[in-house]
């Protein structure tokens, strides 16, 4: 009988054993596999400088590399300076119907990348505006990134900032000093974040890139394009482990940028201020007034419906011409594609909630923020460069022999954050009162656990569902980088495209964005109507 509370105690969320379970579980599925290409790329070091002695693949390797860097710079620069001001109408500027207008900006988060590429290459196809390969695919990481950064600053400027800005405001100054001096350092670090990730998911985004240079009659590839054409047979006068190793060089550069950045952005948003810039005041004195406004709202409105939102859903009038599409077999990689989906969810509630937990409760600041880092690393990787990791470190083991294990693992490596991030708020937000109460009652643990916790964590847990699933249904890199005989439905969409059945791909890509539009406002209905 003795033995029993100290069972219990290491059963509990805060045990030893789980604790080494969650622990081991982050490094062991998620952090090790996902940096495997290092190692791999460390033992075949011999091999990797031999390739440098042929300049055109150090061409193409690093022209691949700077086109992709620029197009991800430039994205996340328009996502902040539209953003920053369209999260603040919706925040501060109390518009008529501002949270119907909010959930409309989040509409392109629900759609998978390569169904929206396709729409968008289509639109801007069909508008004869002369682009570039560059500007072209920027238009089109812009759909999926803007609602992105709009989602995480919005709340922070939602938060306010307390008495300064109230002050500053009643002292005269004006509008845009406030901001720039008292309300931007208050939310630097969301301010960081956005931009970052916004970085982060343009660099990474592969689908959608193949699927708009194949619409618009392009061969430039960006990094993360050649990483899925080199790891699934293309270029066919290089012989297999050229390709392989080809793969493994950009995939692990394309990690370590994103690794870099990412601890640099760690460590200095907490050490640095915004300037002042005293001598700005004057001007933006000057900018504050009714018309500039209104011009300011026009180009921003304009930017949100014809920038973000048509292009996006621009295919969906080829939903009426659905007979010349092979339905059945898209029913077939959705289903797999939701199949994939739902197992991720499971495991992430499953094995995300004890970490969630600690996250929420340790009273280590150092081994907090270490953790936070280590969770956050999954969410900056490309996920094509993640998926190619990780299917050269699951196909060396003999634990997985098909294929299905391995794309579920991959899609869970990189939607772990997310339900982590949201079960972890949800923890940190959670009335102690309720338990004390329900304690006081006599009630047992079991008890409270499932009569106090689950449902005041229930709008939580359908949140992270509904966050998982639409970043699992959307993948296509890290699916196509893991498998090539796992077929989901933004997989068949860009094999469509690549064999030329445009047709085809259009009416897949509308119903597609339907089917999946359906789902997250049915997860994301049932998550608000628990609150």
């Amino acid at each position: 009988m003795l033995l029993l509370p100290f069972k219990l105690n290491i059963l509990r969320w805060d045990g030893v054993l789980v604790k080494i379970l969650m622990l081991g579980f982050l490094l062991i599925f998620i952090l090790f596999p996902s940096s495997f290409v290092l190692i791999f790329l460390f033992k075949h070091s011999r091999e990797v400088v031999g390739f440098f002695s042929e300049s055109s693949r150090i061409f193409l390797v690093t022209e691949a590399l700077v086109f992709s860097l620029k197009i991800a710079l430039t994205v996340a620069s328009v996502d902040l300076v539209f953003g920053l001001p369209f999260a603040w109408l919706l925040a501060k500027e109390r518009l008529p119907a501002s949270r119907l207008l909010e959930n409309i900006t989040s509409l392109p988060l629900a759609l998978p990348t390569s169904a929206l590429g396709f729409s968008a290459a289509v639109f801007w196809t069909f508008s004869k505006i002369p682009l570039s390969a560059f500007w072209f695919l920027v238009l089109v990481h812009l759909s999926f990134t803007f609602p992105f950064v709009v989602g995480i600053l919005t709340p922070a400027l939602k938060r306010g900032t307390g008495s300064l800005e109230q002050a500053a405001t009643i002292l005269g100054a004006p509008k845009l000093t406030v901001i720039r001096t008292i309300v931007l350092p208050q939310i630097k670090l969301e301010l960081t974040t956005a931009v970052f990730f916004s970085f982060a998911r343009s660099l990474s985004e592969t689908g959608a890139t193949i699927v708009a240079l194949t619409v618009f009659g392009l061969s430039q590839a960006t990094a993360p394009v050649l990483i899925s054409q080199f790891s699934n047979g293309g270029e066919g006068q290089i012989s297999y482990n050229e390709r392989l190793l080809l793969a493994a060089l950009i995939s692990g550069v394309l990690i370590l940028i994103s690794l870099t950045l990412f601890s640099i952005v760690q460590l200095l948003v907490g050490k640095r201020s915004l300037p002042v810039f005293s001598k700005l005041v004057s001007f933006e004195a000057g900018m504050d007034s009714v018309l500039l406004k209104r011009v300011k709202n026009f180009f921003l409105f304009g930017f949100l419906v014809f920038i973000i939102l048509i292009p996006p859903f621009f295919i969906l009038n080829q939903v009426l011409k659905v007979q010349t599409l092979n339905i059945r077999l898209l029913m077939t990689y959705l289903f797999n594609s939701l199949l994939i989906a739902f197992s991720t969810i499971l495991i992430n509630l499953i094995i995300g909630t004890p970490m969630a937990y600690f996250l929420a409760h340790t009273n280590s600041r150092k081994l907090k923020r270490l953790m936070n880092f280590l969770v956050d690393i999954p969410l900056v990787v490309p996920t094509v460069a993640l998926g190619f990791s990780l299917a050269l470190y699951w196909r060396g083991q003999t634990l997985i022999s098909s294929d299905l294990p391995l794309v579920i693992l991959a899609h869970l490596t990189f939607t772990y954050p997310y339900a982590v991030r949201t079960l972890c708020d949800a923890f940190t937000g959670l009335s102690q009162e309720f338990i004390d109460a329900a304690r006081s009652f006599g009630a047992s643990p079991i008890m409270v656990l499932r009569s106090v916790v689950l449902p005041l964590l229930s709008p939580s847990f359908a949140t992270a569902a509904v966050l998982v699933v639409a970043r699992s249904l959307g993948e296509t890199g890290a699916t196509m980088a893991v498998s090539s005989e796992v077929i989901t439905a933004p997989v068949y969409i860009v094999d469509l495209v690549n064999e030329y059945q445009i047709r085809q791909a259009g009416i897949a890509s509308a119903l597609l964005i339907t089917l999946s539009f359906g789902v997250f406002a049915l997860l994301r209905r049932s998550a608000f109507a628990r609150r």
